[in-house]
């Protein structure tokens, strides 16, 4: 298990808000994406564990990272969380998408 980010911002992707970004920094090499398994650690001590919908890593020097969720209110996830990975990162994944709006 390692801890991949906390939560510095958060919003909904669609209009349905249906899927929760959630965004951090990260100083890892990420070698995993869709579907793995995340457990995020809320400051009033309560775990939510639940697959990853998205993981986007930004290219630019700044290490930020987004994680879609499915399901998930801004009020169920407040900023502060932590975002750990349960996953082995020796599991094959799908490659990562290039982050949303960088540039190349």
């Amino acid at each position: 298990m390692q801890l991949l980010m906390t939560i510095s911002d958060s919003w909904y992707n669609d209009s349905n808000e249906q899927h929760l970004v959630v965004t951090g920094t990260t100083d890892r090499t990420i070698h995993f994406a869709d579907g793995c398994l995340m457990e995020l650690r809320l400051p009033d001590g309560k775990n939510l564990q639940l697959p990853a919908r998205a993981v986007f890593l930004d290219p630019s020097p700044k290490n930020k990272i987004t994680v879609a969720f499915k399901g998930l209110r801004k009020e169920d996830v407040p900023i502060g969380s932590e975002v750990w990975m349960l996953e082995p990162e020796a599991k094959p994944r799908q490659p990562l998408k290039k982050f949303p709006g960088a540039s190349t």
